[in-house]
């Protein structure tokens, strides 16, 4: 199932990753960062990357080892693809971005990426890489976006774009954020 990559499983968070896809993804991302700097003459660290689904999985691992400070990196219904080399990645980036807020939003009752990946992704980021990380939890929430979620997206744009970084909170489900 190609996209930004090719996905062979959707049974197992640690099944291989099609790391020839995601590196070539990262590139292209990277390239409209850097087009955004060079062209438009945006600061770095007023750009928000973000998506939904393979979209935030490599949003989250191009934020995670792009070489460029960014406001905010986010991800929908997402996981972290090559968690297994991610720390490798990071180092080769200088972690730029370890300041940067991430926001990872996820439906409990995603049947294509399990809610639970959405969990991992989020405490791998926050404990095993040391990034800030806002979680919100969405209940009843398919594989699809919820008018709640963007508003919790829209807050948290806000504020990456307003101070400079996300403010943690209360997610969504009343837990505090992770």
């Amino acid at each position: 199932m190609p996209g930004w990559y090719d996905i062979t499983s959707f049974s197992d968070l640690n099944a291989v990753h099609d790391e020839t896809g995601i590196l070539k993804s990262r590139t292209y991302l990277t390239g409209l960062v850097e087009s955004e700097i060079k062209d438009h003459k945006i600061p770095s660290d007023k750009i928000i990357i973000g998506g939904f689904s393979q979209g935030g999985a490599i949003s989250i691992f191009t934020g995670l080892t792009i070489k460029q400070k960014l406001a905010g990196v986010y991800g929908l219904s997402c996981y972290l693809t090559l968690h297994d080399k991610i720390p490798e990645y990071v180092k080769e980036a200088n972690k730029v971005n370890q300041e940067t807020p991430f926001f990872i939003g996820h439906g409990d009752a995603d049947q294509v990426v399990r809610y639970e990946w959405g969990v991992e992704t989020a405490r791998i980021i926050e404990k095993d890489l040391g990034h800030k990380v806002e979680f919100h939890t969405y209940p009843n929430l398919p594989h699809s976006a919820a008018l709640e979620e963007i508003d919790d997206l829209e807050n948290w744009i806000t504020k990456c774009l307003s101070t400079g970084s996300a403010v943690s909170g209360e997610s969504s489900d009343g837990k505090a954020s992770m």
